[in-house]
């Protein structure tokens, strides 16, 4: 029975951590800054359908007839209520709108285009998805109570909460995961909670029908339960694939009852390790900035993502994230680029520079990804940045032209269309 429920439940936890931005690769992994282009992207999507819209609604020429009797009338809420389409009051609110959307989006990529999507400010990345290594989003679940069976109930839930916090998603090789739960009451208030048993729980897809295998868990003071889940020293140590760890639990409620009950989490594990950090760095300065060479070995071809976060020295505190997207040949020795760009250093006058916690993602041309072993911590020191050598300059190149004279033409065609048929939209 557990085996049938696995794969439901590692469906569940996988949704909950992807939607808490768990492996983000379109944030965590991309330093938080894929949203901005293709978030200007879907504006021109939504301006694109609401002059459909317009369009599909005028009868009688761009402008509409004037027909101002909506303007004068409000519901019984006191909310003056939408135009209709193809009325002029409809067409100028749209026509408006298309025009402050267009500011809106050329404004937001002139200061997006401050800096490459290779190297981003520290600011705009959320604390958790990007610039914590291996950020998994914490699962904050009712405590499923078990049935007359003895087996967890998914229709017989606990008021009670259990909050997992995992060091990371994404196994591969030689990693562990550790896993950290405390429990809540209904009103956030901390509850007394002690683990019964841990046990990891293969997914359909993985290949040899291999039983649930138990391993340990722990309780504190402090911390609440501690479990660390090691593949190696399981029986999945040479599966890869999904995989669901469920805690039994037992937690003290306010009013002296105490329940029993489970909770999951869910890893990903490629028994097989993509490649790994040698240690050696390489620093240059090219264009205004410094670059940094990471030795690597790669284990197989293909496409390495990998986040650099870096510190001023002065303290943990992380002014710049750097991205690596880069497409290896071949198997074997290879330096991997990360630039930290120029204006980053001169804005937040880093004399030193430490490199520190980094993480990524080996992506096959077939296949499963897998993540990369990293380094937590500073791992790699500039002692003495030459600030002669670099420059403060905005980025500036042929795509950031492009780009911006394309949301400048958008600017002015939806002002053209103010200016047409709706003297301006000033009003």
């Amino acid at each position: 029975m557990a085996q049938k429920n696995v794969g439901v439940g590692i469906a569940i936890v996988v949704a909950a951590l992807a939607a808490g931005g768990l492996f983000a690769r379109s944030k965590g992994m991309l330093g938080g800054t894929a949203g901005g282009e293709e978030g200007a992207a879907g504006s021109e999507g939504g301006r694109a359908g609401r002059k459909a819209r317009r369009n599909a609604g005028e009868g009688s020429g761009s402008g509409g007839e004037r027909e101002g009797a909506q303007d004068s009338q409000r519901d019984d809420a006191g909310r003056e209520p939408d135009p209709e389409p193809g009325t002029y009051a409809y067409n100028y609110k749209t026509a408006k709108a298309e025009l402050e959307m267009a500011k809106h989006d050329l404004e937001f990529y002139k200061n997006f285009s401050r800096w490459p999507e290779s190297a981003r400010p520290a600011e705009e990345v959320a604390a958790g998805g990007g610039l914590l290594p291996h950020y998994t989003a914490p699962t904050s679940l009712p405590l499923v109570k078990r049935g007359p069976d003895g087996k967890p109930d998914e229709n017989q839930v606990s008021k009670s909460r259990a909050v997992l916090v995992q060091d990371r998603f994404q196994l591969s090789g030689s990693e562990v995961v550790v896993v950290k739960i405390h429990a809540l009451s209904e009103k956030e208030k901390p509850l007394p909670v002690r683990c019964a048993s841990a046990k990891v729980y293969p997914s359909p897809e993985v290949p040899g029908n291999l039983p649930p295998f138990e391993f340990g868990c722990t309780a504190d003071k402090e911390q609440g339960v501690i479990a660390t889940f090691d593949p190696q020293r399981s029986p999945f140590r040479a599966s890869s694939g999904n995989f669901a760890l469920r805690f039994d639990l037992e937690i003290d409620r306010e009013d002296g009852v105490k329940e029993s009950g489970s909770a999951e989490t869910g890893v990903h594990y490629v028994a097989t390790n993509p490649g790994r950090l040698t240690g050696v760095v390489r620093e240059a300065y090219e264009n205004g900035s410094l670059a940094f060479y990471l030795g690597f070995e790669a284990a197989a071809p293909g496409f390495y993502r990998l986040n650099v976060r870096a510190d001023n020295g002065q303290d943990d505190k992380v002014f710049a994230h750097m991205n690596i997207r880069q497409q290896v040949e071949k198997a074997g020795p290879v330096e991997l680029r990360a630039e930290l760009f120029g204006k980053l250093i001169v804005d937040n006058q880093a004399k030193v520079v430490r490199l520190r916690d980094v993480d990524g993602e080996y992506v096959p041309a077939a296949g499963e990804i897998a993540g990369i072993p990293g380094k937590d911590g500073v791992f790699y020191t500039v002692k003495s940045v030459d600030l002669t050598k670099i420059k403060g300059d905005d980025w500036s190149s042929p795509e950031k032209d492009d780009r911006t004279k394309h949301y400048e033409d958008m600017v002015k065609k939806a002002q053209d269309d103010c200016d047409k048929n709706f003297d301006g939209c000033q009003k």
